[in-house]
């Protein structure tokens, strides 16, 4: 393969990643203007997040598979264009209801082309492997850090819907320059697909959300037997899933990474750590209702948390073998609760010294504290415990990342419920960021009962 013929394989998948990432930020700064365009309460135009994030939860295991046994080609073009018609029909979307149901199928797309796209990029640069999907997931982080300001600018001149309609060409070019010069697949496998599972783990996670949903937007009396039936279901639908994966041929989820005392330990932890991302989301929303910020300067805020993301991500991963695993998320997870408690007081500016910041400066600085504590815990996070079982890297991988996405949408969810309840959003938000900061906290024991560093893990391996 030329050279300049791999670069452009490796353009079209990053354009697509970082597309879908930039993309998703920006409907969350959007999210005043689509809330109030529809006339929809924060509770119900909550799911315009959290049903992209479900959809990305139970797509992410069934298309690793899917692009192992059908082809990376034939995958990627799949759920790329399956993003395309998401992203169409969000721009289209006459309601809140069809907007929520189509951000589903843009979440289907979305979870099904990354998995491809990493599978890409390691048989293309099969010498720099490491390298390659390292560069891949660092458009991930630019993507964030860009979509915010794209998706304030589009708002404020254009419009909401023209976060969608932006998604769409990107999209496109990558689709065609994959046509073009991605290698013609094998011969389709057999995929082994745990599509019972999948079902069931989605009955479970969506009858709760939804539960929360009819809890909080409606009275109490009245729709407390709707809740009750959804909660039981939902249980049922776990307890189900539960037994089923226990037996399964090929699980959706391996059951040995819930019973083990330290990876149970680690999935309470990034459960819970997703769930501080999701009420993020919801920040520039805080920016414009608290703060009195525009919709383009809530975008703008976001950028200097995923730039201390990054900044704490590279100093932890640089130092990980020396300070081990304990440390960095004990001191992270710490710094991020302080930072999250501060954003809970509402500023109206600071002067001292002749030094006068405004209450949207120094949300700015508490944003970037913030930011680079949850990136300075977010390598030791990942990497404890990989060295009790090294031999299932990939399924502990894709463990982490299933609890921080279940983390993120009930995060979303409990989030919406809350500021829907509240007198008013100032209100609501302090108990939002009060609630989050003492959650983070309280996941210091989790971190205690896991491994202290690499060195460690030996002795504890599991057979």
């Amino acid at each position: 393969m030329l050279p300049v013929t791999r670069y452009l394989i490796f353009a079209a998948i990053g354009l697509t990643l970082f597309t879908q990432n930039a993309g998703n930020t920006a409907v969350a700064v959007a999210f005043p203007e689509i809330a109030s365009a529809f006339d929809a309460r924060i509770v119900l135009a909550g799911w315009v997040l959290s049903s992209f994030q479900l959809a990305v939860i139970i797509m992410v295991p069934l298309a690793g598979k899917a692009s192992d046994a059908l082809g990376r080609k034939r995958t990627f073009t799949f759920f790329v264009l399956l993003f395309v018609i998401g992203s169409f029909l969000c721009a289209i979307a006459p309601n809140i209801y069809w907007l929520i149901l189509f951000r589903v199928v843009q979440g289907l797309g979305s979870g099904g082309f990354l998995t491809s796209a990493v599978g890409i990029a390691a048989d293309t640069f099969p010498e720099s492997r490491l390298r390659s999907v390292g560069f891949v997931t660092s458009i991930l982080t630019v993507g964030s850090a860009v979509g915010p300001n794209v998706g304030g600018w589009l708002t404020e001149s254009f419009g909401w819907r023209y976060i969608f309609w932006a998604s769409i060409p990107p999209c496109v070019a990558a689709l065609a320059i994959g046509a073009a010069l991605l290698k013609r697949d094998s011969k389709m496998a057999k995929p082994a697909f745990d599509l019972r599972g999948a079902g069931l783990l989605a009955a479970s996670l969506g009858a709760m959300i939804v539960g929360l949903t009819v809890l909080g937007g409606g009275e109490v009396f009245k729709s407390w037997p709707a809740v009750a039936a959804l909660f039981v279901a939902g249980s049922a639908a776990t307890v189900l899933f539960v037994r089923y994966e226990r037996g399964a041929a090929n699980p959706l989820i391996e059951m040995r990474m819930l019973r083990e005392r330290q990876f149970a330990a680690a999935n309470v932890f990034n459960t819970a750590f997703g769930l501080s991302i999701g009420v993020f989301s919801f920040l520039p929303l805080y920016a414009v209702e608290v703060y009195g910020a525009s919709t383009f300067q809530s975008g703008l805020l976001t950028s200097p948390r995923a730039i201390g993301m990054v900044a704490g991500s590279v100093l932890t991963t640089l130092q990980l073998a020396r300070w081990g695993y304990r440390w960095p998320m004990l001191i992270g997870i710490t710094v991020e609760a302080l930072g999250i408690a501060l954003l809970g007081f509402e500023s109206g500016g600071f002067a001292s010294y002749g030094l006068a910041l405004s209450g949207l400066a120094v949300m700015v600085v508490v944003v970037s504290l913030t930011g680079f504590a949850q990136g300075f815990v977010m390598p030791a996070a990942n990497n404890a415990c990989i060295e009790l079982m090294p031999d299932r890297v990939a399924t502990i991988t894709g463990m982490r990342q299933t609890c921080r996405n279940v983390g993120q949408m009930m995060g979303i969810a409990l989030a919406s419920i809350v500021l829907d309840r509240s007198v008013n959003l100032a209100q609501g938000f302090q108990y939002v960021l009060f609630g989050t900061a003492l959650i983070a906290l309280l996941t210091v024991p989790s971190i205690v009962m896991m491994p202290r560093s690499p060195s460690d893990a030996p002795s504890q391996r599991l057979g």
